[in-house]
């Protein structure tokens, strides 16, 4: 008899964990029919299984909604690292106790995805990211991993040698036109040997963090390697942290600097780990932070005004055109370190 299962994403963009997650259920029976949705199909559709993740803390509200329309006497799964931290509460919300980290049952599924995972863990800690409560503090390595133009690994820097060279050399030898490692590279381990490494890739750019003040000297230093290996600044692209325990002046400055060593800034702002608000910015008032400013911090340096004016000016701009100051869409985001990117449990 046949079995139905809706996979249910949440979160805008790809969800390698939904993915895997529709193959392993594909393996288990022949009988089974797949399909991933981004909201839960009318309920005529009667599915037995509705599988539920939210990349994101603030797609959880959505999330819930969508599960309390399923009848209880359906199977329901919940996951993704948008419940790490907020588990028991969606527990209280929906009955359902969430999937907490990787899901044992396909976090190695085989198959062909757009994205893939070649390691999993980072034992730094910071205080800002959720990787090492969700994914653990020490690096496991996949030998086996599937392929694919992009790495979203929590630290690949952090995992042996041998194992990046592996890496390296599956990758060189599928000849893609690009590659991203998405979550980029550790400025203070990066060194002459890892460029020489991984410039063996059309890497689509050099990705790293500039998350404090602390780090300043090791993103320099990488800026300069890379600059004096002929990278241009539009392919060195320095996430920088803000609004999480500095103020506004800090934030610019360190975003200044970025484009003073050769590099262009992408500005993240610092969302907690638990937020629920999808369309407003954490405002830390306390380090004399304002929605206004929050709002047009991103905006001045992904809409390249810097080029062309400065930030006072720009917020002068701003409040002659109101509709410069809405905020960007999630997708103007491409690297969270606030809350580690992933898929539904993942």
């Amino acid at each position: 008899m046949s079995k139905k299962a809706i996979l249910v994403s949440l979160s805008p963009g790809y969800n390698l964990g939904l993915a895997k997650l529709k193959n392993w259920l594909s393996e288990q029976s022949a009988a089974w029919q797949v399909e991933i949705a981004r909201e839960a199909l009318p309920l005529v559709d009667n599915a037995d299984l509705y599988a539920f993740s939210a990349i994101w803390s603030w797609d959880l509200p959505r999330l819930i909604e969508q599960v309390q329309r399923v009848p209880r006497d359906r199977e329901i799964w919940i996951g993704g690292p948008g419940v790490t931290l907020l588990a028991q509460w969606v527990e209280r919300q929906t009955g359902i106790r969430p999937v907490v980290g990787p899901d044992a049952r396909f976090e190695r599924q085989p198959g062909a995805y757009a994205w893939t995972r070649t390691t999993r863990g980072c034992p730094v800690g910071c205080a800002f990211c959720i990787v090492s409560r969700m994914d653990g503090a020490s690096i496991v390595e996949y030998d086996d991993f599937p392929p694919t133009p992009v790495i979203v690994d929590d630290n690949l820097l952090r995992s042996s040698w041998e194992h990046q060279a592996r890496v390296v050399e599956r990758l060189a030898a599928q000849n893609y036109a690009w590659v991203d490692v998405n979550s980029g590279f550790d400025p203070t381990l990066f060194s002459v040997e890892h460029y020489d490494l991984y410039a063996r890739l059309p890497l689509k750019a050099w990705r790293l963090a500039f998350d404090e003040e602390k780090e300043a000297e090791a993103v320099a230093r990488m800026i300069a390697l890379l600059r004096a290996r002929g990278v241009s600044q539009n392919k060195i692209w320095v996430y920088v942290l803000v609004g999480f325990t500095d103020t506004p002046a800090e934030s610019l400055s360190r975003a200044q600097r970025v484009i003073e060593w050769g590099a262009e800034p992408r500005i993240q702002p610092y969302r907690p780990l638990t937020w629920l608000r999808r369309d407003q910015p954490f405002v830390n008032a306390a380090q004399g932070w304002s929605e206004e400013i929050a709002f047009a911090l991103p905006r001045y340096f992904y809409g390249y005004y810097w080029r062309r004016m400065g930030f006072d000016e720009f917020l002068v701009y701003t409040r002659v055109r109101p509709n410069a100051r809405r905020g960007l869409p999630q997708s103007a985001y491409p690297r969270c370190p606030v809350q580690a990117k992933g898929s539904a449990s993942r």
